[in-house]
Parts: structure tokens; sequence; C-alpha cells
């Protein structure tokens, strides 16, 4: 089921709803929120909007949990925020796609 993705279903749902975009910074849990944004108080811009299925940060990192990629997760998100537009989104599913058929693990 997570190798194909199935479980990514449920924010399809919430795309429609309303709650989340196609492409966006990837939610947290609320949890790691508190603790990220007083580690990095840069991380509350990502509420700026709205969370994603897929984003910048899916597609060049893998699922790694450490300080780094936390920083480097982070940059990608704040960077997509600042300069997000129909044609990146586009250009993000597109490469999301291409990675899930791989099945890559995005």
């Amino acid at each position: 089921m997570r190798k194909l993705h199935l479980d990514e279903f449920p924010q399809c749902i919430n795309v429609i709803k309303g709650d989340m975009s196609v492409v966006g910074p990837r939610p947290y849990i609320e949890e790691e929120c508190v603790t990220l944004n007083k580690t990095y108080p840069e991380f509350a811009y990502r509420h700026n909007v709205k969370p994603g299925i897929t984003g910048l940060a899916q597609l060049a990192y893998d699922h790694e949990n450490d300080e780094s990629s936390t920083l480097e997760k982070l940059r990608h998100d704040l960077e997509y925020i600042q300069t997000c537009s129909f044609k990146k989104d586009v250009v993000i599913v597109v490469k999301t796609l291409y990675e899930s058929i791989r099945l890559r693990g995005i």
C-alpha cells in the first residue's frame, strides 16, 4: 500500500474539501510544528500557504528525519512559498508523477 502511495488517497479528499493543496509544503504533525517553530522561527512561514500532497522538498529528499534534512526541506518549502506559480506547480506535479511511476518513494 505504501509503495504504491495508496495511503495518500485520503489527502486527495482533503484537496477536494479545500483543506489542502496539490502542491505545497507537506504537513507536519502538530507536536513537530511546535518544536520546529521554537528551533527555526522561519518555520512559521510554512503556514502562510495550504499544505500540499507534494512539493519541492519531497522531490529533493527522501523520508529522512535528521536535522540537516529538516533544514533542507525547510529551505525548499520557503523557496516554494516565495516563488510559487501555476507553472512551477505543474512541473512539480509532473516530476512527482514520474517519480511515483518509478516507485522512488516520494
